[in-house]
């Protein structure tokens, strides 16, 4: 990962990513997540995309990133 950054590149991942996988996947930094399994309907990737399911992943990573940025302005 550091070294796509590195090199100047914008680095994403995929692949079977759940909710349960954000805060690695913030420790891991990638400029761009790719999910779909995740926020659809029944967690299965060939039904409908779900509204709700989506709002959720979006604000799991926007609080992780809130609580984060807190803690380094207290230190």
């Amino acid at each position: 990962m550091n070294q796509g950054h590195e090199a100047g590149l914008r680095v994403a991942l995929a692949g079977s990513l759940k909710l349960e996988h954000a805060r690695l996947l913030l420790e891991l930094k990638p400029d761009i997540i790719g999910v779909r399994g995740a926020v659809c309907e029944g967690k299965d990737r060939k039904t409908r995309i779900s509204p709700e399911k989506t709002r959720q992943f979006v604000q799991l990573f926007h609080n992780e990133v809130a609580i984060r940025c807190s803690a380094f302005e207290t230190t």
